[in-house]
């Protein structure tokens, strides 16, 4: 069972995917091709695309964090106060 969730493993983060197919397909038939498709683009993509939302929700915490940090009364109220903010930042520094 261990073996079998590796090969699932294996062929989500696409790392030798193509190996474990084409033993598939040798020991059982052709049909395999569309359960691998499934898992390649299935898979692969979303664990992807979750990864790089989960990344993006640090990386937008982060920028939150100090921007409220960075500014005596908290997060600016327009965008043109963000820009004043962070130009007086860059020439203080």
């Amino acid at each position: 069972m261990l073996y079998s969730l590796l090969a699932v493993f294996q062929t989500t983060t696409l790392e030798g995917w193509s190996d474990v197919q084409v033993m598939v397909e040798k020991s059982y038939s052709m049909a395999c091709t569309i359960y691998f498709t499934l898992i390649v683009f299935g898979g692969a993509f979303f664990m992807l695309n979750l990864t790089l939302a989960v990344i993006n929700s640090k990386f937008s915490e982060a920028h939150s964090a100090q921007l409220s940090s960075d500014t005596p009364g908290g997060v600016p109220d327009t965008t043109d106060e963000l820009h004043d903010n962070e130009l007086d930042n860059a020439l203080h520094q």
